[in-house]
Formats: structure tokens, C-alpha cells, sequence
């Protein structure tokens, strides 16, 4: 099952699936009883892969574009006011404190697979209760554009190079904060709160002081599991992290390079989804007795800094 990440990927001349409006698709070659099948089937995998992308949408994050016809989002930064003045008599003259704008461009890509299924599986289907619609092709091509979206969200893409820059991703974005772990967390000599400390403070440096997410590779979950101190049972290495104020959450992110920690803001000054179009289901017939099915999205990331470089998002590692 291949996955395709670009600007120009998007299929042409297809039927965009509407289950709550089964009539507009005038020359679907399922009937609506595979097509709930196959919905069904999407939505589970689509729980288990889109991780990322489900918590920085359900925070409010994404940006709605128009539609897939936008391939460039654009955002400014601005530069900071100075503080407000308190006198007892009001000033003569005006500081002439007017913002400055910077513009920042990302790319939307598409991302999307595709699979065939022949028109005698799908008319045994409607007659044979015997012989439903087989659902693991759309259920790895959901699964890869899963993985896709979560990767592109993490690392971006090299593949994707708009004016000889390429599309970046929260962990390798220019600006990105950086820690640099004295011992990976699995080492049983590792200090993990005292290196959680240490990403807090540049994170306060930072002006990210509340509301933070930490993101460990799988290879550090289970370590942050175990018992934090010799009284078993009194609390895990988790716990004691979500003991700082500034720390809401702790959880795994299984996109995330091994020996990683990622600790981020999650607040549209440190990162916006810009979303195209969230992801579909379109068929086609290549042939008279094929159809070809596309699971597809198109959208990105846009991790940003401020007028400083500053930015929301640390990334930590040895």
C-alpha cells in the first residue's frame, strides 16, 4: 500500500462520498450499505492512527481554508508593543509604536492512497450475504494516510519544496527550542524530573508558562510507568511530572523519533493545522468492470515563532 504526499497529487473527475446525503452521488458503484462499511471501518482506524492531528484540532487549532484550490497558506508575525505608559498628566507627543508584519508561507499538500476493487466482488456483495465487501484495502489505505498526516505533522516533508523551502514539522521547524538530554530516560541513571524542570524553564523563557503538552517517543512510555521513588505504588514518573502546574498532559506519540520528548504550548501563537480538506472517500472507474478508490486529506502544519524567534514547542533529546 503506497502513500503519496504532494502538491498536484489530487485525483480528478471523482464523486466526493456524502453519507448523510446518499442522493447526490449519482453513480456510486457500491450500495449504501457497503459504503456504511466501509465508513465504519475508516473511522476505526482513523481512532487508533490520527493522534496529533485529533488533538491539535480538538484545542482548536486548525485553520478552515476555502478549499483545496488554496496550496499556500500564509500567516504574519508582528512585532511587540512597548508597555503601556502611566503618568498623572496625559503626553504630549505619541511614541509612534506602529506593528511590524513579517509573512510566513506553508504549503498544503495532498496526501492520499488509493486501491481497486473488481466490479464481480462488489455485485457478489450485493447478492451473497455470504460474501461482504472485503474492507482491509480501505482500511490500510486509511491507515497509511493516517500515518502519513501524523508524520507530516511531526517532521514535515522534504519532498515538499515551495521558493527552496521545505515544509517543516513541529519537532524540526526552524525555531524549534532544543534540549539536549544528558542520559536517554531509559537509562536508570537518568534525572527525568530534573530534565522536565530544565525544558520548563526555557519553555518560561520562552513566555510559555501554562497550558504545556509533553510528548514521549514509545520507546520512553513504559519508563514513565514505572514507580518514581523505592515506595512502590506511591506514584510513576508520570505522575510526578504532571505534579508541576505548568504541565497538563503526559502522553505517548508514537510518530515521534525514539529517545524524544516533545513539550509544546498548545495555543494558535505556537501552532496552527491549516485543513484544505479533511480526509475523504472519492471512487472512480478506470475500467468498465474496476473501480479505484482514494482515501485522501489535504492540509499542514505551521509551527511558528514570534517577531524574537521564540517559539512554543521544545524538542528534547540526547
Amino acid at each position: 500500500m503506497e502513500l503519496e504526499i504532494g502538491l498536484n497529487k489530487r485525483p480528478t473527475g471523482l464523486n466526493v462520498l456524502d453519507y448523510n446525503n446518499p442522493e447526490v452521488i449519482a453513480n456510486a458503484t457500491l450500495p449504501r450499505e457497503a459504503h456504511i462499511q466501509f465508513e465504519t471501518a475508516i473511522t476505526g482506524v482513523a481512532r487508533k492512527t490520527l493522534m496529533m492531528f485529533n488533538e491539535l484540532t480538538a484545542a482548536g487549532l486548525q485553520i478552515p481554508l476555502r478549499d483545496i484550490g488554496v496550496s499556500i497558506y500564509e500567516y504574519q508575525l508582528h512585532s511587540e508593543r512597548t508597555k503601556a505608559r502611566i503618568n498623572m498628566s496625559f503626553p504630549a507627543s505619541s511614541e509612534n509604536d506602529n506593528t511590524e508584519y513579517q509573512s510566513r508561507f506553508v504549503s498544503i499538500p495532498f496526501v492520499l492512497s488509493d486501491f481497486v476493487l473488481d466490479d464481480r466482488q462488489i455485485a457478489a456483495s450485493r447478492h451473497n450475504a455470504n460474501t461482504p465487501i472485503d474492507t482491509i484495502n480501505v482500511e490500510e489505505s486509511m491507515r497509511v494516510v493516517g500515518e502519513g498526516i501524523e508524520t507530516l505533522i511531526l517532521n514535515g516533508s522534504t519532498s515538499i519544496v515551495v521558493q527552496g523551502n521545505v515544509l517543516e514539522g513541529m519537532t524540526n521547524f526552524t525555531g524549534v527550542n532544543t534540549f539536549t538530554l544528558p542520559l536517554t530516560w531509559t537509562n536508570a541513571s537518568a534525572d527525568i524530573i530534573e530534565d522536565t524542570k530544565s525544558m520548563i524553564e526555557i519553555m518560561r523563557v520562552a513566555n510559555y508558562r501554562r497550558g504545556l503538552r509533553m510528548r514521549v517517543s514509545d520507546n520512553y512510555w513504559t519508563k514513565l510507568q514505572c514507580d518514581y521513588n523505592d515506595v512502590k505504588g506511591t506514584a510513576t514518573f508520570r505522575d510526578r511530572i504532571l505534579q508541576f502546574a505548568q504541565i497538563d498532559s503526559v502522553e505517548v506519540t508514537e510518530f515521534l523519533d525514539d529517545d524524544t520528548v516533545m513539550l509544546y504550548a498548545a495555543d494558535r501563537t505556537a501552532i496552527v493545522l491549516p485543513i484544505a480538506s479533511d480526509i475523504q472517500v472519492i471512487e472512480h472507474k478506470p475500467t468498465p468492470f474496476t473501480t479505484r478508490w482514494y482515501i485522501w486529506a489535504a492540509l499542514s502544519i505551521a509551527p511558528k515563532v514570534d517577531f524574537k524567534g521564540q517559539s512554543g514547542i521544545l524538542i528534547a533529546q540526547p
